[in-house]
């Protein structure tokens, strides 16, 4: 979609919805959002010289995050990259811990560097890139202050929560070509995904009318209550709930929505 046709088809969508009575906050929450500031100037991309590491943060190390931390340390000692996880952030004391166990004990004492606060590690001017691994409400905005500090990105999916944030994020990174922004949506680089794109432009298959995806996460188990609940959990003494609800607004502390929020 151009720029135009994007912006026309969202104002006539919140136009419609409103019409029908339905999630009228569509249009209020643009007034409110961060997405309706300017987009700003970024900061440099960090240099890297012939032979040096690629520097990576992982912002959010819960399951997830330091999943993806132990992907990169191993890479980096199996000699598949050259690449170090030198900077981790969570509102999470304890998990940004033991993250940077994980890594050091991989990588050696002292390479990774910890922050309550993801802002901080974004001053890095060493850092090549971050990893997004987040609750998705924060994934639009953590995603456009990294870029924004210089770093390329991955986060995770959903790239963000809503559609206005999203056209938002869009338009920071047009703005900032050099960077690469990239969703972590599983096998969505696989070579059979461009193929599939280069065979319908081509049109070796005809003219494309309808495609189906689905996924099913319904379980007599109870889908995500494998995240554990752990006791010794204390917001304000080593968990920000605060900034942990950020973009969502202030809520009351809840450890079942903390550690299992895709379930609400």
């Amino acid at each position: 979609m151009t720029d135009t046709s994007r912006r026309d088809f969202l104002q006539r969508t919140a136009a419609a919805t409103v019409a029908m009575g339905m999630v009228p906050g569509l249009v209020h929450a643009e007034e409110t959002s961060f997405a309706s500031t300017p987009v700003p100037d970024g900061m440099p991309r960090a240099p890297r010289g012939p032979g040096d590491p690629v520097r990576i943060g992982i912002i959010g190390t819960g399951g997830m995050g330091t999943g993806h931390l132990e992907a990169f340390v191993k890479a980096g000692q199996d000699g598949r990259s050259n690449v170090k996880v030198v900077a981790g952030a969570d509102v999470a004391d304890k998990r940004v811990g033991q993250a940077k166990e994980k890594a050091e004990a991989v990588q050696g004492p002292g390479t990774m560097e910890t922050y309550r606060d993801y802002r901080e590690l974004l001053k890095r001017p060493d850092l090549h890139g971050v990893l997004i691994a987040a609750p998705e409400h924060w994934h639009a905005k953590i995603a456009e202050d990294a870029i924004v500090a210089g770093k390329d990105v991955y986060v995770e999916k959903p790239m963000t929560f809503d559609l206005k944030d999203a056209l938002r994020l869009w338009d920071v990174e047009r703005k900032h070509p050099d960077r690469i922004v990239n969703v972590g949506t599983q096998y969505v680089m696989s070579p059979s995904y461009h193929t599939a794109r280069q065979w319908i432009g081509e049109g070796k298959i005809g003219h494309p009318v309808w495609s189906q995806t689905s996924y099913c996460r319904n379980s007599k188990e109870g889908e995500w209550l494998y995240y554990a609940i752990d006791p010794e959990w204390q917001p304000g003494v080593n968990l920000d709930w605060n900034a942990w609800c950020g973009p969502s607004g202030k809520a009351p502390w809840n450890p079942e929505v903390y550690a299992r929020w895709r379930r609400y």
